[in-house]
């Protein structure tokens, strides 16, 4: 699928020192979770720049690479250059399922991982799901706590608007298909049903006419 993508170019993708040896099935698999082909072109423009910046760290080769690399890599870019930024997300995603990288240095808690924290273990444990769909929620719920600013103000729940969940699913809308952006639908209606306000809740419904 690669070469379907970048037909001149994907030579010099495979060559990249870090990156290059995992980017085919990369692109395969991103193409399974519902990523757009033209999604994806983006996504491989930033490959060469996200290897460079690896490189730069001092990182040898892909067993090198920890998710805190990675979290360098995204604060580095995510101001400057929103879709590297996305980019560098994707790949990590991609690396963590096919248990590549090295496990990460401990990180302090925030709001949004104490958040997710309680609400994966309603998931596990009364919902019985698998680690599989656990890290899809985790994924796109870890960006919509972001987009509602949760870690700087813990009460963007209870002022939560229909206005703002909009919002979060017309950004992804531009990169997923219909069917993967309804299943963030089910994510946030999920997550909003176990949230403990009554507005919460209330948007949970309002979620069925999106």
């Amino acid at each position: 699928m690669l070469s379907e993508i970048r037909p001149k170019a994907y030579p010099r993708y495979l060559s990249l020192p870090i990156l290059g040896s995992v980017l085919e099935e990369f692109t395969e698999w991103s193409h399974q979770q519902g990523y757009t082909l033209g999604t994806l072109g983006e996504q491989l423009k930033s490959a060469p720049k996200i290897d460079r910046f690896f490189q730069q760290q001092g990182t040898a080769c892909l067993k090198d690479l920890s998710p805190n690399d990675f979290d360098e890599a995204w604060h580095h870019y995510r101001h400057g250059s929103h879709g590297t930024a996305g980019a560098i997300r994707q790949i990590e995603r991609f690396l963590r399922e096919k248990d590549i990288l090295r496990p990460a240095l401990p990180q302090p808690k925030t709001p949004t991982s104490s958040e997710l924290s309680r609400f994966l273990e309603y998931l596990r444990s009364l919902r019985g799901f698998e680690n599989k769909t656990i890290r899809s929620y985790t994924r796109y719920l870890t960006h919509f706590l972001k987009h509602i600013g949760y870690d700087a103000n813990t009460k963007t729940l209870i002022t939560l608007t229909s206005r703002e969940i909009e919002d979060f699913l017309c950004t992804w809308s531009k990169r997923l298909n219909r069917y993967s952006l309804q299943h963030i639908v089910g994510y946030l209606r999920t997550f909003l049903s176990t949230t403990a306000t009554e507005k919460s809740r209330q948007l949970k419904w309002n979620l069925l006419y999106l």
